[in-house]
């Protein structure tokens, strides 16, 4: 009872002897000398992947079931874990907390803080084990491993090409985005008659200049069909309306290229 008033006091009678670092409960320090002996007992039983704290695996075994049970009240975004829903919220707030005292940047979170640290100190702690290149950030390592392993994890769902890297595919998908915009521009320019004949290449040359969009005359046949001849940016094609245009073949010329 005495340990758990600790929890509505703030106080922490409790530090490591190591780093100074305060707890309210003995347990909680124990399980924090686990974090400087490196002793990780509770492994994966899927990976192998090992922990420290029973709590930790835990939470690691929501990345392989794929769990995300802590839902963004503000955009709906889901998490495996509720640490990384409260530091999410931060983008919607944001409020930036953690501020360098070299430079004055300012991060929402202290593990942030901490990694921008390594970028004034020009630490790299983190070496390859294949060719000994070293890395600031342990995650920074972990993609480096797959240039030697030529793993590439991250798929297109539009083509299928696949990525090393999260991010190349993020850029990957940016030309997909671009490619459809190009393609409602088309459907947008070209507003008119989805049934076209082909002109000839005799029709084509007598239309007007390269660069002028103007109609060199309509004609009326006797089934009804109006035909009006027109040239936009080098295209020509034959534009048809009336009560047959429905029933025409779809011309190669007939679509005006926008580039």
């Amino acid at each position: 009872m005495n340990q758990h008033y600790h929890i509505h006091t703030k106080e922490k009678p409790h530090s490591s002897k190591l780093c100074g670092k305060s707890f309210s409960l003995k347990k909680s320090l124990n399980l924090h000398y686990l974090t400087h002996t490196k002793e990780r007992p509770h492994s994966c039983e899927v990976c192998g992947n090992a922990f420290s704290l029973k709590n930790s695996l835990n939470l690691h075994y929501l990345t392989h079931t794929k769990e995300k049970p802590h839902s963004c009240e503000v955009c709906g975004k889901a998490f495996s874990q509720r640490n990384s829903l409260n530091l999410h919220y931060l983008t919607h707030t944001k409020e930036k907390q953690h501020s360098c005292e070299v430079c004055d940047k300012s991060f929402s979170s202290k593990k942030n803080l901490n990694r921008h640290y390594l970028i004034h100190t020009k630490e790299k702690p983190h070496s390859c084990e294949v060719c000994g290149k070293a890395f600031s950030l342990k995650n920074s390592l972990n993609l480096h491993y797959f240039t030697h392993t030529k793993e590439k994890p991250h798929s297109c769902e539009v083509c299928g090409k696949a990525f090393s890297r999260k991010n190349n595919l993020n850029v990957h998908y940016r030309k997909h985005r671009k490619e459809n915009t190009q393609s409602a521009t088309r459907e947008l320019f070209w507003d008119g008659p989805r049934n076209l004949e082909p002109c000839s290449d005799d029709e084509g040359d007598t239309h007007l200049s390269k660069r002028s969009r103007r109609t060199s005359g309509r004609t009326s046949g006797s089934n009804g069909l109006t035909v009006q001849k027109t040239r936009l940016h080098g295209s020509s094609w034959m534009e048809l309306s009336g009560p047959e245009a429905e029933t025409l073949p779809l011309g190669h010329r007939g679509v005006p290229q926008v580039m």
